[in-house]
C-alpha cells in the first residue's frame, strides 16, 4: 500500500510540462492618459482608454500599443497525447520564444528610419503581468530572453520627423520559424 501510494504521489509530483503555444496576435491603440503607483513598491503604471482613431492623431508618447496574444495551453504525456489537466503540484511550464520583433511603417518616422525599417529600436516593451508599467525595457533586451507569457505592450521613445498617418505592420518571428502580424492602419501619430 505505501509503494502504491509513493507512486501516486511521485506521478502527481513529476507532471508532464504545460506547454504554451501562439495562436494569433490582435493590435490595438490606446491613449496613455496618466500615471498611477500601484503596489508595494509603488511602481509607476500607465493610466490607459481605449484610443478612437482621429484626424488630429496622437502624440507618440501618448501612444500605447496593446498586442493581444492568443495563447494556447496544454499538456502532452510521454505518448505524445495532448490533453488538458489540472496537477496537484506545478509542472514545468515552456513558452513560445520570439527571435525577432518587427515593426514597420508605411511612412517615413524620422530620416533615420524611413519607409520600410524596423522601427524597434524606437520603442520599448512590457508583457504579461507588467504590461502597463512605465518601465518599459528595450526590444532589443527583450528578444534575449524572448518568452511570450502573455499580452504585450509597445511604447514609443522617440518622436517622428514629422506628423503623417502610417499604417504599422507588427510581425513576431518565433524561433521556430512561424511568423503572426497584426496591422494598425492609419494611425497619425504627431511628434
Amino acid at each position: 500500500m505505501l509503494s502504491t501510494s509513493l507512486g501516486i504521489f511521485q506521478s502527481c509530483c513529476n507532471p508532464d510540462p504545460i506547454n504554451y503555444r501562439l495562436k494569433s496576435v490582435t493590435g490595438g491603440v490606446e491613449r496613455i492618459v496618466g500615471v498611477e503607483y500601484l503596489g508595494d513598491y509603488r511602481e509607476e503604471y500607465y493610466e490607459t482608454e481605449p484610443y478612437a482613431y482621429s484626424v488630429d492623431g496622437i502624440a507618440y508618447d501618448s501612444l500605447g500599443i496593446l498586442l493581444i496574444n492568443d495563447i494556447e495551453t496544454f499538456s502532452s504525456n510521454s505518448k505524445g497525447e495532448v490533453f488538458f489537466n489540472s496537477y496537484a503540484c506545478s509542472p514545468a511550464e515552456n513558452y513560445e520564444m520570439l527571435a525577432d520583433l518587427i515593426i514597420i511603417s508605411n511612412h517615413d518616422y524620422t530620416s533615420s528610419f524611413p519607409s520600410g525599417t524596423n522601427l524597434k529600436d524606437l520603442m520599448s516593451i512590457r508583457q504579461g503581468f507588467n504590461s502597463f508599467l512605465v518601465a518599459g525595457e528595450s526590444i532589443l533586451a527583450f528578444l534575449t530572453n524572448g518568452e511570450i507569457v502573455g499580452n504585450s505592450y509597445i511604447t514609443f521613445n522617440v518622436p517622428p520627423d514629422e506628423n503623417n498617418i502610417h499604417d504599422l505592420t507588427i510581425k513576431f518571428v518565433l524561433r521556430d520559424g512561424r511568423e503572426y502580424s497584426t496591422i494598425l492602419q492609419g494611425l497619425k501619430i504627431n511628434k
